[in-house]
């Protein structure tokens, strides 16, 4: 396996570890705190996460009420889709 295909296999690892802490509610570290503050300005509005009781991460939009701030399925999965995207390349760039 080349250096290439290695380091990205650690990214898709690591990343994979990331999104799955923000299920659990733990304290975000300045990387997901990095990540979610991206995603946020992508989408245009700062978003929170949670774990969607087992469904996966739902997104709702930071300082809204629980009926105010939820996003419609089909923008959660866009949402999930490009956290995945943006927290790959961030642990990507970071690995040395």
């Amino acid at each position: 396996m080349s250096p290439e295909s290695r380091k990205w296999q650690v990214a898709d690892r690591i990343t994979n570890e990331i999104i799955s802490q923000l299920t659990t509610g733990t304290e975000p570290n300045d990387t997901t705190k990095e990540i979610l503050h991206r995603l946020g300005q992508e989408y245009g509005q700062p978003l929170d996460v949670d774990s969607g009781n087992g469904d996966g991460i739902v997104f709702r939009i930071a300082g809204r009420d629980e009926t105010g701030g939820s996003l419609p399925p089909a923008e959660n999965e866009r949402l999930r889709s490009r956290l995945f995207d943006i927290t790959q390349s961030i642990v990507y760039n970071n690995l040395l």
